[in-house]
């Protein structure tokens, strides 16, 4: 069984590194709401999803491991 890690959205987000657009705005709530669509997306292939906390101080940590 494919095994997705992610990791709730942090509130670091607007930190993200960013090398190919300029930055704006980001609105946390629509970035949660998509991340627990990515994450139903996953569920509903099949994958066992574990989600962990979010971590403050890592902007990008949200996306762990598929495997």
């Amino acid at each position: 069984m494919l095994t997705a890690i992610t990791r709730a959205v942090s509130p670091a987000l607007a930190d993200c590194e960013l090398s190919f657009i300029e930055r704006v705005p980001i609105d946390m709530e629509r970035a949660r709401e998509q991340h627990h669509a990515y994450e139903n997306a996953l569920t509903s292939l099949g994958a066992n999803v574990i989600s962990l906390p979010p971590e403050p101080e890592l902007p990008d940590s949200m996306f762990v491991e598929i495997r």
